[in-house]
Formats: structure tokens, C-alpha cells, sequence
């Protein structure tokens, strides 16, 4: 189920930053260019049909490739969150709802890898 909300969350945050740069404003906890704001669209595009598929799947096992691809996504995003944590403007809403959110990325990750050696 975290990983359908996920996967919806991420094409529509993709598909609005892709198609609407300028959106990119209100919606991304650091600041983009219009190009930037097209690439990370697209790049959150192709991970929320990843999180889709493996919701579709229904089976950790058959997307065991996938979630250490989305275990890698969680941690190196929290990593550079890390590293550069003045980057994001924290005074907004939107730089914890992306931290929270990676957080999700990073525990589904690590569940679906012990569900799957598991089966």
C-alpha cells in the first residue's frame, strides 16, 4: 500500500515539475532551474514507475533488483541531504515532507529486501 502512495505521489510530482518548471517554486525543498526542474521530473518519473510496478507486482521477491535500486535512491538522497543540508530551505514544509518521505523510501526498501529473502 506505502509504496502505491509513493509511486503516485512521485509521477505527479514528476509530471508537474517536468511539464510546469516554474512550479518547481512551491514543490521542491531547494531551488531548480527550468532545466533542472525537467530533470529531476523525469528522474521521479522513472522511480515512480518502479514503486507502481512493484505495487503491481504484489511480490518482493520478483523485484528484489528494483528495491536495492530504491534502497540506493533512499540512502543517497538522506546522504546528500546530509552533506548538504543548507541547500534546503527548512523554514518550509515541503524540505520535511521530502526528508519524511525519503525516510518511507529507505524503510519500504529495507522491508522489501527482508521480505524477499524470506520467500
Amino acid at each position: 500500500m506505502i509504496l502505491a502512495v509513493q509511486s503516485a505521489f512521485m509521477l505527479a510530482i514528476g509530471v508537474a515539475l517536468f511539464t510546469m518548471p516554474p512550479i518547481a517554486q512551491l514543490l521542491w525543498p531547494w531551488k531548480l532551474t527550468p532545466l533542472t526542474s525537467m530533470t529531476v521530473g523525469a528522474w521521479l518519473i522513472g522511480v515512480g514507475v518502479f514503486a507502481g510496478h512493484a505495487t503491481w507486482e504484489n511480490d518482493f521477491s520478483r523485484i528484489k533488483a528494483g528495491l536495492v535500486s530504491y534502497l540506493a535512491f533512499g540512502l543517497l538522497q538522506l546522504v546528500g541531504l546530509g552533506r548538504f543540508p543548507s541547500s534546503l530551505q527548512w523554514s518550509q514544509l515541503v524540505a520535511w515532507a521530502y526528508l519524511f518521505f525519503m525516510v518511507t523510501v529507505l524503510a519500504v526498501s529495507l522491508y522489501g529486501l527482508a521480505s524477499s529473502k524470506s520467500h
